[in-house]
C-alpha cells in the first residue's frame, strides 16, 4: 500500500487515499476523496482481511457526517476483480462471492473494472463470460437492491485476433436506499479529461486503451 499511496500522493497531494494493494506488482485499488468532502465527512477505511480472494482488490470507505453538520451516511466500495486470462471461472466467481463480506452500509456505491459484461451488447470479441460467473454477480446484486448507474460507451479497447475487441467492464451501482434520498439524478460519464491511459503495447504495435468511468451528479432535480 505505501508504494501506491506515495504514488499518488505526488500527483494529488491534497486528497485523502484510501487504498489496498497485494504487493508492488499489482497497482491495487483506491479512493481518493476530496478535501471538501473529508472536512465534512469522518472517513473510514475498510479493506478486506488477509489471504480474502478480494485481498489487493477491493477498498471500502465510510463516510459519516461530522458532529452538527448536515449529511447522511454512506459508503463507497472501488474493486478490480480478475479477469479470464489471470484466474479460472471458479477463482472468478469466488471473489464475486466475496464481495458479499464488505460492510455494505444502506447508502452505498459500488464501481470499479468488474472485468466482465453481463449481456453480449457490452462486448465486441469472441469472448464470452462464464453464466455461472453473471449468475454469481446477479445473486449479489439482486440480494442488495443495487441498480447500475448507467452509461453505453465500452471502457476497454485491444487488439484481439479478429481486429479490434472492445467491452463494459467498468461499472458503478448504487444502493436502493441512496437512490431514494437523493433529490438528483445520478449519471456516469467517461472523464473528459482523462479519457484514455495507455496500458499496454502488443507486438503488433496495436496500442490498447482503457477508458475511465466515475459517476457524477447531473444537478437535474426530481419534481416535488
Amino acid at each position: 500500500d505505501r508504494a501506491l499511496v506515495q504514488y499518488l500522493r505526488f500527483f494529488y497531494p491534497n486528497i485523502h487515499i484510501s487504498s489496498s494493494s497485494l504487493d508492488q506488482r499489482h497497482g491495487g485499488v483506491a479512493i481518493l476523496t476530496s478535501p471538501k468532502a473529508a472536512q465534512t465527512y469522518e472517513l473510514e477505511t475498510h479493506s478486506p482481511p488477509p489471504n480474502s480472494p478480494i485481498e489487493g482488490r477491493a477498498i471500502t470507505v465510510h463516510a459519516t457526517p461530522r458532529d452538527g453538520l448536515n449529511g447522511i451516511p454512506y459508503g463507497v466500495t472501488c474493486c478490480y476483480l480478475s479477469d479470464s486470462s489471470a484466474a479460472s471461472v471458479a477463482a472468478r466467481i469466488t471473489q464475486v462471492k466475496a464481495l458479499g463480506s464488505i460492510p455494505f452500509l444502506p447508502c452505498h456505491i459500488i464501481g470499479g473494472d468488474f472485468n466482465f459484461v453481463t449481456n453480449s451488447a457490452d462486448r465486441r470479441s469472441d469472448n464470452v463470460d462464464s453464466r455461472k460467473l453473471i449468475r454469481a454477480w446477479e445473486s449479489f446484486r439482486s440480494d442488495r437492491g443495487m441498480t447500475e448507474v448507467h452509461q453505453p460507451l465500452h471502457t476497454y479497447y485491444g487488439a484481439g485476433a479478429s481486429g479490434t475487441v472492445s467491452s463494459r467492464i467498468d461499472r458503478f451501482y448504487l444502493s436502493p436506499d441512496l437512490v431514494h434520498v437523493l433529490d438528483y439524478d445520478v449519471e456516469a460519464v467517461i472523464v473528459p479529461r482523462v479519457p484514455y491511459t495507455l496500458s499496454s503495447v502488443p507486438p503488433s504495435g496495436t496500442i490498447t486503451t482503457r477508458g475511465t468511468s466515475t459517476p457524477t451528479s447531473s444537478r437535474r432535480r426530481r419534481s416535488l
